[in-house]
């Protein structure tokens, strides 16, 4: 006879029985568990989710802990004596105890909570405080006392000898009980409900372990460990699933607030488990069974059992209700109705086997997803680890789209997330933004004005625009500024991103958008901008749509190209079941395995006929068991047909609906039809207007569709309901008479009319919509006013492209009327044209404006004229990338100024200001100074600051010029003032702009770095992407002038990427003209060529500039020239003085050195003379060269004018260096250099190597590899002329070291210093010519091999010989210096014996921080060493003052006094110290 092992204690070693909880011998516990971070309750190690209510394990798990200290053995003084262990549970262990005041038997509590653990303290007396506050009824667990004993929490209630319902239900057989207990115990706890309702206690643990059985069998309700008053606040977590999966209702499913009609769910639950044996929903795991409880229809009680009362079984499936508002709102209704069902039990058998069999077909098993599933899972977990993801779901109709994500929100909701569903609907008059309303209409649901505050912050007042109730939850919230229209629209992004993204700190979101093939095109923009702003966020995002109903040019195409580039996306594309799947899906409806020959025949039609799509399957099934195709015979499902019967299978979807109808009553077909005018999601309140019947008839008549699963509830919607299926709604509509169906649409708006009188405008879409449609045969003009009523709603939302298409349907409606108002019409082509500017449809914009101009003149609106003509001209640019005028714009805006009244008005002002912009670029400078001009002028009599503002900016930018920068700067300043003061961010903006580019062109460089702190900070704060690109295009120009040029590069990439959502074109020009620049300095901007070619063409006269000085740079020097001859023909006639003349004539300069054209140059340098001290900008502030002195400098010298070029050479370094500005220092060393080379004195070349070397130093250091190539082929030509330069074998040893820069880390000391020592042989020329080559290689032999001897003797690493030079690298500074005096004494004891054939030797050291300084090292201290190795006389040792320092505290050597020298090729003065050695 076998027998079970006994379980080992780990605390004291004692055996036990297997299936004891704790140890006999010292109470430890025996069974190692971890306790939930939902609810407490302790589960077994390996398992993943808690069994009691469905939250994930692991992470934050602990282990559950045994009672912190052993029972006393007495409460309450001694007054209650403790007996047995009655049971134990997550929070406490209830003993049975004798009440010796009363000498009865009770049940003593003792919660495992001690004063350290405040959340079970906090729920250990919301439980004591529920069940006292509830007194004594016969139905509720009776409390007795509760007090503190020991640092523990006690409860005393009534004994139940009985046990509780799951003892009850554990002893039953089959695991359930007879229909009569279950009505009456059924009874007894919908009448302790009752009474906890009545209290305003809400249980929210309603399952079998919490009912207790009387020894006369009464129920009673006890355990209120979850229970919560109704409206008090909840102690758990917002989100946080509270209950018992098997039995919770949908919405604590999904993480809702829950009140009573969540216990009545709950209780229909544990009865449908009395009844049934098992619970409604079980799956694998928590998430599937509360996505069943969420989205799936439960089996009628019927379809388990036998005999269950048709009663019974309605009561049952209404208390399992997915909306709350469809159960029974009372539990006393379920008392009474339960009460009613006891007295008329019967026991007959008559549920046919069918009925349940086709509920089964709503509740198949899910099964074929389970690699999407984990996917999904997946990027759920990322998100709530601060990794927030998007993933876009696809696939056709039927395909299993909605129950994959009904699985994965059930998971979101299990993992803590708040659940948001959001659904698009096309037609039907859906407001714009409609998913994104719902989403944020579902979370505000949940929460109290003063959160609500609070999360939405500073974007209040936008999202209250598109969701009324946030207006009406928060009434005082103040108006943002206004904004152009991209820029309201962004504001309303960002504050929708940034609000969800806030939420998301609080508790993790999962937002579902469902059918995004319907979403309307702002929606969907929305969805753009959110999902590239999730990267860090705790958002989930998941949206559906079908792939194969979209069309090629649906924008949702556009949102899944931009998506694919960004992190943290996902693509799921669902695809037909396998053969395989199928076959499970058929056997879990019919409840059997299918093996038998016809049973695989028949499922293998239905694979091949449905193509694995599971709609197709369900159909299919039901319609073979409508048909009688499976007949249940001999308690098995029969496949009854013979071979070569035609099975009459649906071929498609319109098909498979009709199928679906020919099962409903006549008038639930005709309210369908009805309903499916509404739209795919209707409204009750509607739908009983329009119908005529009272709303309990509309009910009974809507039954049979929901038991057929036509249509079905919507969540969170109350008296919401959706068609299941869109095909089933097109049918219906399809069907209706032309007539009819437009009566009915009338009969819509004028009920959505009375029904949203008080909040019209969240339904002027829908209204309008459908007015629109009755329109043949109904109030045209009325339907006219509700679309244009709808359009500037849509304007106000910034749903430009919805307002777009309502101004059209507006127009179309008006001009279908016999008599049209002219100016009316006038009217709606002005809102027109300015919706479509602001939906981004410029020509669409351009031709409308033109034809309300055309009627504005044809009916004498000098008003409106003056308005198109405005609009014609759309908002005037910021930033002037052409000059090409519009010459119809300049036209219209002179003819409106001409129809205006001489007078002063806002009006006037406005067209003045604009047409001296439009001058400015027709080349007429003087007639737009005096119409800007003008335009301030009346401006300053309107008296208005905001139109003051609008004339400043135009007078600014339509005269800017080198000549006005100081009217500039003030200007700036007083803008800035005025802005202030009404509050115009963006004309504040706009001052501090104008005066960053007036003090950089004034070389201010200190005030231009504080403007742009200032832009930064206010582009922050405005968070505009117009903004937002102008701040990072000021950073991009500030490292371009300092020779950042790969910082540069990764800059100008992010302002691009900024400005692609603010202004596209302007964007991409800057990007163009910045990558100019950094492609000129790393050698590719050859690659540019056709991309210059194209913008010479087409922009302004910078561009064609530029565009010569690309081909001189690439080497394309015959088209360079011919292009240089048409710009500077007839003394430059074609550069016209606008804001960008002088960065033409700057192009143009540095172009003519390559181009040889002195004549061109020397105009040129007096063109650009007046302007010497003033720095030249592009763009409006995209880029700076420096001062003017450096390409007045490239003039000269192209002109031949040497000494000109050399003084503005000189002030160009020295002013550049001053406003930190090196980008083309390098380019003017080289060019400097050669303009002294051309020179014959020694000097003039000395002061010419030493720039070659600057210059290298400076291109070097910033990677500007063309200036590299180009400064060393210049010192390599120099090399030929040796001995005119002085050139020696210090400076080939130098030059080869810097081309080849090797690391020399390894030889660095731990502080990173390495220390360098240069030497030579003084006048090694001059020897060689004396000793001839024979005797000078032995000489050099003989001298190389002392240097090697003694490097080797002190430790110093050869970095690089050549001839008689020597560069050698040292650790330490004390080992160079001893290494020197080595080297030198032991040539002055050779010259002692051999006499003057021993050479005399020059030293020089200087020590630097390799690790530090990197590529500056080779650039600064190994130049500088040798320099100083340079200026060393034979048998000198020479160091620089650093390496003074490093050796002074060691007294080991001796110095000669400091001395100031200027080395060769280097600007400073240095101080040097000989080092005596004799």
């Amino acid at each position: 006879m076998s027998t079970v092992a006994s379980v080992e204690c780990t605390k004291c070693g004692a055996a036990n029985r297997p299936q004891a909880k704790f140890c006999g011998a010292c109470g430890a516990s025996l069974v190692v568990e971890v306790a939930c971070p939902g609810c407490g309750a302790p589960n077994p190690g390996s398992r993943s989710f808690c069994d009691e209510c469905g939250s994930k394990l692991g992470v934050g798990s602990v282990p559950a802990q045994p009672t912190s200290a052993p029972a006393p053995p007495t409460l309450s003084d001694g007054r209650y004596i403790l007996g047995r262990l009655l049971g134990e549970g997550a929070g406490k262990r209830v003993y049975l105890a004798t009440d010796t005041r009363l000498q009865r038997e009770v049940a003593a509590a003792l919660f495992k909570a001690d004063g350290t653990d405040e959340t079970a303290m906090r729920r250990a007396r919301r439980e004591a405080e529920a069940m006292a506050k509830l007194g004594e009824h016969p139905n509720v667990v009776n409390v007795y006392d509760f007090g503190e004993e020991a640092g523990q929490l006690y409860l005393i209630s009534q004994y139940m000898a009985g046990g509780d319902l799951q003892d009850l239900l554990s002893d039953a057989a089959d695991h359930r009980i007879a229909i009569e207990q279950v009505v009456r115990i059924g009874a007894d706890i919908a009448s302790g409900l009752a009474h906890a309702h009545s209290q305003g206690v809400v249980h929210r643990d309603v399952k079998p372990q919490n009912v207790w059985l009387a020894p006369d069998g009464t129920a009673k309700l006890g355990d209120f460990g979850l229970a919560v008053a109704e409206g008090s606040s909840r102690l758990t977590r917002e989100g946080t699933i509270i209950g018992t999966v098997a039995y919770m209702s949908p919405e604590q499913g999904l993480g809702r607030g829950s009140d009573a009609r969540s216990d009545i769910y709950s209780l229909g639950a544990l009865l449908y488990e009395l009844l049934c044996g098992i619970t409604p929903f079980v799956g694998e795991s928590p998430a599937a069974v509360v996505s069943q409880h969420v989205s799936t229809a439960p089996i009628a009680p019927s379809g388990h059992r036998t005999g269950v009362p048709a009663a019974l079984d309605q009561l049952l499936l209404k208390m399992l209700a997915k909306p709350p508002e469809a159960r029974p709102q009372e539990a006393a209704e379920v008392r009474d109705t339960l009460d009613l069902i006891a007295a008329t039990v019967a026991g007959a058998d008559s549920a046919p086997r069918d009925v349940a069999a086709l509920d089964r077909i709503t509740d198949s098993t899910f099964v074929g997803r389970e690699r999407e599933t984990q996917q999904l899972r997946a990027a759920i977990d990322d998100a709530i680890s601060r990794r927030g993801r998007s993933v876009l779901v696809s696939g056709e109709s039927g395909i299993g789209k909605t129950r994959l994500v009904s699985e994965v929100a059930a998971y979101a909701a299990l993992r803590g997330a708040q659940v948001l569903w959001g659904r698009c609907y096309a037609g039907a008059g859906a407001p714009a933004y409609w998913p994104w309303v719902q989403v944020i209409r579902d979370y505000a649901h949940e929460r109290d004005a003063k959160t609500m505050a609070s999360e939405l912050g500073s974007g209040a007042f936008e999202i209250a625009q598109i969701v009324s109730e946030v207006r009406e939850q928060l009434p005082e919230i103040p108006e943002s500024p206004p904004l152009d229209a991209e820029q309201a629209r962004f504001r309303l992004f960002d504050s929708i991103s940034r609000f969800l993204i806030s939420a998301s700190d609080r508790q993790p979101l999962a937002i579902f958008l469902e059918d995004l093939h319907q979403a309307d095109r702002p929606s969907l923009m929305l969805l753009q901008f959110i999902a590239r702003e999730l990267a860090r966020s705790r958002v989930f995002l998941l949206g559906t749509y079908r792939d194969d109903e979209l069309a090629d040019d649906h924008y949702l195409n556009v949102v899944l190209t931009a998506l694919s580039k960004e992190r943290g996306y996902a693509h799921i594309r669902l695809r037909g079941l396998s053969d395989h799947n199928v076959k499970a899906m058929l056997e879990a409806v019919l409840q059997q395995p299918l093996t038998r020959r016809r049973e695989l025949k028949l499922a293998e039609t239905v694979c091949r006929e449905s193509e694995g799509n599971p709609y197709f399957a369900e159909e299919i099934a039901r319609h073979l068991i409508d048909s009688q195709v499976l007949v249940w015979r001999k308690d098995r499902w029969v496949v009854d047909f013979r071979e070569g019967q035609e099975l009459g299978i649906p071929r498609g979807v319109r098909e498979v609906v009709s199928h679906r109808f020919e099962a409903l009553p006549d008038e639930t077909l005709k309210l369908l039809s009805t309903a499916a005018v509404i739209g795919r999601e209707f409204d009750l309140q509607i739908l009983t207007r329009i119908s005529g019947l009272e709303a309990n008839a509309v009910l009974a008549q809507l039954q049979p569709a929901l038991d057929e699963t036509i249509v079905r509830p919507c969540v969170g919607e109350p008296g919401g309901y959706v068609f299941a299926h869109g095909a089933t709604r097109d049918a219906l509509y399809d069907d209706l008479p032309a007539l009819h169906r437009c009566q009915l649409h009338i009969a819509v708006g004028e009920a959505l009319e009375q029904v949203y009188e008080e909040r019209i405008e969240s339904h002027l879409s829908q209204i309008a919509y459908h007015f629109a449609k009755a329109a043949p045969r109904g109030d045209i003009a009325k339907a006219a006013d509700y679309a244009w009523w709808a359009a500037e709603r849509a304007v106000t939302t910034y749903a430009y492209e919805d307002a777009v298409s309502l101004f059209d349907t507006s127009l179309r409606l008006f001009d279908s009327l016999s008599e049209v108002e002219p100016r009316r019409r006038c009217d709606l082509l002005l809102a027109l044209g300015d919706a479509s500017w602001r939906a981004g449809e410029a020509e669409r914009a351009r031709a409308t404006f033109g034809e309300a101009a055309e009627t504005a003149r044809d009916l004498a609106l000098n008003d409106h004229y003056a308005r198109a003509a405005l609009g014609y001209g759309g908002s005037a640019t910021r930033i002037s990338i052409t000059d090409q005028a519009d010459e119809r714009l300049a036209a219209m805006l002179t003819e409106a100024l001409d129809m205006l009244p001489v007078r002063d008005t806002a009006l006037r002002v406005r067209v003045l200001a604009r047409l001296a912009l439009e001058l400015r670029c027709k080349q007429a400078m003087d007639e737009a100074g005096r119409l800007s001009a003008q335009a301030v002028e009346m401006a300053e009599r309107v008296g208005d600051p905001k139109i003051m503002l609008r004339a400043m900016h135009s007078r600014q930018w339509s005269t800017m010029g080198p000549d006005t920068l100081d009217e500039a700067v003030a200007s700036g300043k007083e803008m800035v003032r005025l802005a202030r003061i009404v509050g115009d961010r963006d004309m504040e903006f706009e001052g501090h702009h104008l005066r960053l580019i007036a003090h950089a062109q004034l070389g201010d460089f200190h005030t231009v770095d504080e403007e742009i702190a200032v832009c930064d900070r206010m582009a922050s704060e405005l968070h505009q992407p117009q903004y937002l690109w102008q701040a990072a295009v000021f950073r991009t120009m500030r490292a371009l002038m300092q020779g950042r040029c790969e910082e540069a590069g990764r800059l100008a990439l992010e302002a691009l990427s900024i400005g692609q959502r603010a202004r596209p074109e302007a964007a991409r020009a800057v990007f163009g003209a910045q990558s100019f620049l950094t492609k000129l300095a790393d050698g590719t901007l050859g690659q540019l060529t056709g991309l210059g070619r194209e913008a010479a063409a087409r922009y302004g006269q910078a561009w064609p500039s530029a565009f010569v000085w690309l081909l001189t740079e690439t080497g394309q020097l015959n088209e360079a020239r011919a292009r240089f001859a048409d710009l500077t023909a007839d003394s430059f006639r074609a550069l016209q003085q606008t804001s960008d003349w002088l960065t033409s004539v700057c192009a143009l300069s540095i172009a003519s050195i390559a181009i040889g054209d002195r004549e061109a140059a020397s105009g040129l340098y007096e063109l650009l003379t007046p302007y010497a001290d003033l720095c030249t900008l592009f763009l409006g502030g995209a880029g700076c060269l420096g001062s003017n002195h450096a390409f007045l400098g490239f003039a000269a010298a192209a002109a031949g004018h040497d000494r000109d070029a050399v003084r503005h050479f000189d002030l160009a370094l020295a002013r550049n260096a001053e406003v930190g500005s090196t980008y083309v220092t390098p380019r003017v060393c080289y060019e400097y250099a050669r303009t002294l080379l051309k020179q014959s004195d020694g000097r003039g070349r000395e002061k010419a190597m030493g720039l070659i070397d600057q210059g290298l130093s400076y291109a070097r250091r910033f990677g500007m590899r063309v200036e590299v190539e180009r400064l060393t082929q210049l010192r390599q030509e120099q090399r030929e002329q040796k001995s005119t330069l002085g050139w020696t074998a210090l400076d080939d040893v130098a030059q080869s070291v810097e081309q080849n820069r090797p690391d020399l880390r390894a030889v660095a000391a731990p502080d990173g210093t390495v220390t360098i020592m240069f030497s030579d042989i003084e006048n090694s020329t001059v020897l060689t010519e004396q000793l001839g080559d024979r005797q000078w290689l032995k000489v050099l032999h003989r001298h190389n091999a002392v240097i090697r001897r003694h490097l080797s003797e002190h430790r110093g690493f050869e970095v690089k010989s050549q001839g008689d030079g020597f560069m050698v690298a040292f650790a330490s500074a004390s080992s160079a210096i001893r290494c020197a005096i080595a080297i030198q004494r032991d040539f002055a004891a050779l010259r002692d014996r051999l006499g003057s054939q021993v050479p005399c030797v020059r030293i020089g050291l200087h020590a630097g921080e390799v690790i530090r300084e990197q590529e500056d090292f080779f650039g600064h201290n190994v130049i500088l060493a040798a320099r100083i190795a340079a200026k060393a006389n034979g048998n000198e040792i020479l160091v620089s003052a650093v390496m003074r320092e490093l050796v002074a505290g060691s007294q080991e050597f001796q110095f000669g006094e400091a001395r100031e020298e200027q080395l060769k090729g280097l600007q400073d003065h240095h101080r040097i110290h000989e080092v005596y050695w004799r």
